[in-house]
């Protein structure tokens, strides 16, 4: 796959309830920085994105991204941050030879539905870490619980 520029990129809400969507908007490149963000979700709101129920954001953990969803929307709003994402970032700081498995081991605290193994899988993984590359340490702690908002939701099985 191709890398993309930050002025290829694109930024997509969909608003989606049980009864059908909610509101939509697009906005062109320059997200990770944050520029934009804020006027983009704003202007998602006022075209129809409700809030009364709250509102779930699944991001791939661009700073810029949660900075404006937390400015715009504030506690209405819960963040599930990408799993996908979260491995990548991690299994990048490692060496070639070490990143399948350490991506299979990453897995397992996401996966898990019962609280007190995610929790142990969890800590295996970042003990495993700390031994191996603190960088990749540093990126699986940073924001590890908005990747789990799901599983506290009880939604993980439904959507998973």
């Amino acid at each position: 796959m191709a890398r993309v520029s930050a002025q290829d990129e694109m930024v997509i809400a969909l608003g989606v309830t049980m009864s059908g969507k909610s509101g939509s908007g697009v906005y062109p490149g320059g997200h990770r920085e944050g520029r934009g963000g804020e006027g983009f979700f704003a202007r998602a709101h006022r075209s129809g994105l409700h809030l009364e129920q709250g509102l779930l954001c699944i991001i791939d953990g661009a700073k810029g991204i949660r900075s404006a969803i937390q400015k715009v929307f504030g506690e209405r709003a819960l963040v599930q941050r990408c799993q996908w994402h979260k491995r990548e970032n991690v299994v990048d700081y490692l060496p070639k030879h070490l990143q399948a498995t350490c991506e299979g081991n990453s897995r397992r605290p996401m996966r898990s539905r019962l609280t007190r193994r995610r929790k142990a899988a969890f800590e295996r993984l970042k003990l495993e870490l700390k031994l191996i590359n603190i960088s990749a340490l540093r990126s699986l702690e940073e924001g590890f619980g908005e990747t789990l908002t799901l599983h506290r939701l009880g939604l993980f099985p439904d959507l998973e």
